[in-house]
């Protein structure tokens, strides 16, 4: 696809429609984010990275995986969380204790989850699109609340400093400049 045109978009909202932008941008693969300036405060934590982490920890515990599907419509977070309930439901009487025991629970979890609608394929392929999300979304959102505001105010302390040093080197400069201009070659400068 040609580059037509470039675009610099910036626009403030809350976190979980940051997170639906980047994920409907990310998904048309239109979007190319940039990363957070320093003093800018990270973005808060989302209860969808938790579900993320246990939807990827479930997998892993029963040691489930497919080649990842692309994600059909609908709001990522729902669809995490629809997709970590019904595998909770799913796992919910098996504890997997030997290698054995981990596969017949493999078989069953998967039959349950197509019971269910849901492909194993489509759960992977959300749960890495939403990984991708979050990334994202840690390295390029960031927070305008109070972590920034003191961000900002310790910057203008250091500024205001840096403006007094240079207030005083500048007063030495004309100081020196005016011993010059009198005529003074050398200045003794008296001990203590």
């Amino acid at each position: 696809m040609p580059l037509e045109r470039l675009l610099l978009v910036r626009f403030a909202a809350p976190p979980e429609i940051l997170i639906e932008a980047i994920y409907r941008l990310g998904v048309a693969g239109i979007a190319v984010f940039e990363e957070r300036p320093q003093y800018f405060a990270p973005p808060p934590q989302l209860e969808l990275e938790r579900d993320i982490e246990a939807l990827r920890g479930l997998l892993g515990r029963f040691g489930l995986s497919a080649t990842p599907r692309p994600p059909r419509g609908g709001h990522l977070a729902d669809i995490i969380r629809r997709y970590l309930e019904a595998l909770r439901r799913c796992v919910a009487e098996y504890e997997p204790e030997d290698v054995v025991g981990r596969e017949v629970a493999k078989r069953v979890v998967m039959r349950c989850l197509t019971e269910g609608g849901i492909s194993l394929e489509e759960v992977v392929g959300v749960l890495n699109v939403a990984e991708q999300v979050i990334e994202t979304y840690k390295r390029s959102a960031y927070s305008e609340g109070l972590d920034t505001g003191k961000n900002f105010t310790s910057m203008a302390a250091e500024i205001a400093a840096k403006e007094e040093e240079a207030r005083r080197m500048g007063m030495l400069c004309s100081f020196l400049e005016w011993l010059e201009r009198e005529g003074y070659s050398v200045v003794r400068i008296p001990r203590g």
